[in-house]
């Protein structure tokens, strides 16, 4: 790990890089959103089943791009630092501030995401 690699937390004894765990947490997303699209086609056709994987994916993918943030990064390194914000809403702000309000996927995606 570089110095400079971002984290996602701290481990039993070591950091987690934060791209290791967004892809981690994305290929899961994705069996879960595959296992469950059937039941979600049924329920709610075939176009929301596929806007509700799409998002369940995006958001796993950017739950936690908050955590790049200088504080987030100093905190995890060291107790003397605290870090008193929220992540995962520094995460969906992004989110909010780099798509359109309307898109309906991404509206899914920001809900997921905040509710972490």
């Amino acid at each position: 790990m570089s110095r400079s690699e971002l984290l996602a937390k701290l481990g039993d004894d070591y950091f987690v890089p934060l791209e290791m765990h967004l892809c981690q947490v994305a290929e899961y997303a994705r069996a879960i959103a595959d296992a469950y699209r059937p039941h979600w086609q049924q329920l709610l056709g075939d176009e929301w089943a596929e806007r509700i994987g799409q998002a369940i994916v995006l958001a796993a993918l950017t739950h936690d791009l908050g955590k790049a943030a200088d504080g987030f990064q100093r905190a995890l390194q060291s107790r003397k630092h605290r870090w008193e914000f929220r992540h995962e809403v520094l995460s969906a702000a992004l989110l909010l501030a780099s798509t359109d309000p309307k898109d309906e996927t991404m509206a899914l995606t920001i809900a997921a995401v905040l509710t972490h």
